[in-house]
């Protein structure tokens, strides 16, 4: 009987344990064996601390998710992060409204969406001469100029692109932002005036 008695003594706070174990990652509420004495006592503790820090630093990554998002959604300037490959992984409402053609069926993709041009509206921008593959090679990138022409349409977006690469710790860079502005309607008055002084 004494044995008995024991082996559930024992078993409980380790059963306890477990079940808090595996009940973290779906992030229920957990129940540890907080009284339980011995070496289960303290690892209940431990664990106990770290779930606390876990949901802290989760609460807080939430937090700068959500003003990172407030920002980008309330930018009038097209933003997009490029990874290392040269693949588009985020881009703000800027970017997608830039790239929506007037029917509003948009590409699956930027590349897919457009087609960009020098100021001519004519030669076409090289992949080596884009403002991302330009960061992505190290080099910073300012006020270059470019049309945009979304495919399957005649919009056409005047923008001014800035890029720059995105380092890690050691200083390889491991992705790049590019930030276009859209100069369309400078564009047209300087026509105007071009025209005016004609």
């Amino acid at each position: 009987l004494l044995t008995v008695v024991l082996a559930r003594t024992m078993t409980r706070p380790l059963s306890e344990m477990t079940r808090a174990v595996e009940e973290f990652p779906d992030g229920d509420s957990v129940r540890l064996p907080l009284d339980a004495g011995g070496e289960i006592g303290v690892l209940a503790r431990a664990f106990e601390r770290m779930v606390a820090e876990s949901r802290d630093k989760t609460t807080a990554l939430q937090h700068e998710k959500d003003i990172f998002q407030s920002i980008m959604n309330a930018m009038a300037e097209a933003v997009l992060l490029i990874d290392r490959d040269g693949e588009i992984i985020y881009e703000n409402p800027a970017a997608l409204a830039l790239r929506t053609p007037p029917s509003g069926r948009i590409g699956p993709s930027w590349v897919g969406s457009v087609e960009t041009f020098l100021p001519d509206g004519v030669t076409p921008v090289t992949p080596d001469q884009r403002p991302g593959h330009r960061a992505l090679r190290g080099e910073p990138v300012d006020r270059f100029d470019m049309v945009v022409r979304v495919r399957d349409s005649d919009k056409l977006v005047y923008v001014s692109g800035n890029a720059r690469p995105i380092r890690d710790a050691d200083g390889t860079v491991r992705g790049a932002v590019v930030v276009f502005s859209d100069v369309s309607e400078l564009r047209e008055t300087e026509r105007r005036l071009h025209q005016a002084q004609k």
